[in-house]
C-alpha cells in the first residue's frame, strides 16, 4: 500500500473516532501463575467483550504490533532482566501476553504481514548485546515460526529504510516523523503495553508505548534523548506519534504491573485489558491503578509533566471520561491496588514547572530574534538559556549527549535546530500556546 493511501486510512480512522459510539474497554482477571493457554483465553475473552478483533485488523494487509521492552533493552544480559516473585516479567510485556495477541491477530487475519518490533536502545557498555538477543530473551523469536511474523528493530537500517511521515493536522509539536518504511506503510497498529508507572510521564501505558516507533538516529542518541530536553516537547511528541499511527486494538499486560517508575517495583495484579481506543484503555487502566484518569500536572501521577493523555484528548484522539467509555468485564477498582509514581531522582514539581516555562520563554526568544540566530548559528543545534546561546553542536546525537550537562551548568532553557521555519520539524509556535 502506498504512503498516501496509508495516510488516507489514518485520516479515516481519525474521523471514525469522532462518531458518537463509545469506545469499549474490557478487564479480565488472569492469575499471575496462569498457563500460557489460560493467558490466551483471558485475552480472547477480553477481546470478545469489546466486539472481537477489530475490522481494521481483520482487513489489514500489514499490521505493526508494538510491545514494551524498555525493561530489557538496557540490560547487559538476560539474567539482569527482572521478574516478579511469581516468575512473570516485572517491567516488560509478558511473552505469554504478546504471543496471545499475535495468535489472535493471525487467527483473525491469516494473510496479513505482521511486523512485531521495538526500538532497541541497546546498552552502550555491552556492544555484544543485539536486538536478536532481546527478541530471544522475550521469546519473540518463536513468533516467527509459529505465526509467520517479521521481527524488526525500529532503530536498525540504512538511510533508505527510513521515511518521513507528515503528522495529520500539522502536529502538536512535530510537523513530521521519521520511521522505518514498514511502519509508514502499515495499515494499522496494535499496542501491547505494560501496566506501569513512569518517573517522567506519570504512566506508560498503550499510548506512550508507541514512542518506541521513532528511530533514535533522528531523535538523539540512546533513548531519543533530544526529545527529553523538556517535558513540553516530549509529551506533545507522544501526541503526534499517536495522531499519525492509529491503534485499532490496545492491549495491557496487567499480570504484573510496575509501580514507582519504569524500572520500579513489581506489583502482582492478575489482569489483562483490551480496548478499541488507546485513550479509553489507558483511562480504565489508570482507574485500576488507583489514579484519576482525568488528572493533570501537578497532580498524581503527573508530578513533573503535563498529562500526555489529556493532551491527546484535546486533539480528539479519544476520551478519558469514564462516563463516555463502555467498561466491560471486571470492575477496575475491584482489584484493590494502588500504584505510586515517584519522579526521577532530583526532580520536583516546582523544578518541572520552571523547566517548562523556560522552554516556552526561550522558544519565544528564538522566534523574536530568529534572523539573528540564523545568521550566526544556521544549521547548528543550539541551547538557549536566558536569551543567550550557551552551547552548540553539529548533530542531534551530540545535542542529546550534552543536554544534561548544559541544563546542570546553565539552568533550564531550550535546545533546538537553528534553521528557517520552512525547514523546521518542530513547531516552535506551539510553545506560545497556539
Amino acid at each position: 500500500m502506498s504512503q498516501s493511501a496509508n495516510q488516507s486510512v489514518r485520516q479515516s480512522a481519525t474521523e471514525t473516532l469522532q462518531t458518537p459510539e463509545k469506545p469499549r474497554v474490557a478487564v479480565q482477571r488472569c492469575a499471575v501463575d496462569a498457563t500460557d493457554e489460560a493467558v490466551y483465553q483471558a485475552i480472547r475473552r477480553a477481546v470478545d467483550l469489546i466486539g472481537g478483533v477489530p475490522d481494521a485488523v481483520c482487513r489489514a494487509r500489514s499490521i505493526v504490533v508494538k510491545p514494551n521492552y524498555v525493561g530489557v533493552i538496557f540490560k547487559k544480559s538476560d539474567h539482569e532482566v527482572r521478574l516478579s516473585a511469581g516468575g512473570r516479567q516485572a517491567h516488560n510485556t509478558e511473552p505469554a501476553v504478546t504471543e496471545a495477541v499475535v495468535r489472535l491477530i493471525r487467527e483473525a487475519n491469516p494473510a496479513a504481514t505482521i511486523v512485531f518490533g521495538e526500538g532497541m536502545d541497546l546498552p552502550p557498555d555491552a556492544p555484544q548485546r543485539t536486538a536478536a538477543d532481546v527478541f530471544r530473551c522475550m521469546k519473540a523469536d518463536r513468533l516467527v515460526e509459529r505465526y509467520g511474523v517479521t521481527l524488526l528493530d525500529f532503530n536498525a537500517g540504512d538511510d533508505a529504510d527510513f521515511v518521513q511521515v507528515p503528522v495529520p493536522g500539522g502536529g502538536a509539536i512535530q510537523k513530521w516523523l521519521w520511521v522505518r518504511r514498514e511502519i509508514a506503510e502499515a495499515d494499522t497498529f496494535v499496542s501491547v503495553a505494560k501496566l506501569k508507572c513512569h518517573q517522567t510521564a506519570g504512566v506508560t501505558l498503550t499510548t506512550k508505548n508507541l514512542f518506541g516507533l521513532l528511530p533514535r538516529r533522528f531523535y538523539g542518541a540512546g533513548n531519543r534523548g533530544f526529545m527529553h530536553q523538556n517535558a513540553f516537547r516530549l509529551m506533545r511528541t507522544f501526541v503526534d506519534v499517536n495522531t499519525t499511527f492509529r491503534q485499532s486494538l490496545s492491549i495491557l499486560d496487567g499480570l504484573v504491573g510496575t509501580t514507582g517508575g519504569m524500572n520500579g517495583e513489581p506489583l502482582e495484579v492478575g489482569c489483562v485489558l483490551a480496548g478499541t481506543n488507546h485513550l479509553a484503555t489507558d483511562a480504565v487502566a489508570m482507574t485500576l491503578m488507583g489514579f484519576d484518569p482525568q488528572a493533570d500536572f501537578p497532580n498524581a501521577p503527573f508530578f513533573i509533566s503535563e498529562s500526555h493523555l489529556k493532551l491527546c484528548e484535546a486533539k480528539r484522539l479519544g476520551t478519558l471520561d469514564p462516563a463516555q467509555i463502555t467498561q466491560l468485564g471486571e470492575a477496575p477498582k475491584s482489584f484493590g491496588v494502588q500504584f505510586e509514581t515517584r519522579p526521577e531522582q532530583g526532580f520536583s514539581t516546582e523544578m518541572a514547572g520552571r523547566i517548562i516555562e523556560a522552554a516556552r520563554a526561550q522558544a519565544g526568544e528564538f522566534l523574536r530574534h530568529e534572523s539573528d540566530y540564523l545568521r550566526e548559528y544556521a544549521g547548528k543545534y543550539i541551547f538557549i538559556v536566558d536569551g543567550r546561546v550557551v552551547a552548540q553542536t553539529d548533530t542531534i546525537a551530540e545535542a542529546a549527549t550534552i543536554r544534561p550537562t548544559v541544563q546542570r551548568e546553565h539552568g533550564p532553557g531550550i535546545g533546538l535546530l537553528a534553521v528557517p521555519a520552512a525547514q523546521r520539524v518542530e513547531r516552535l509556535e506551539a510553545y506560545a500556546g497556539d
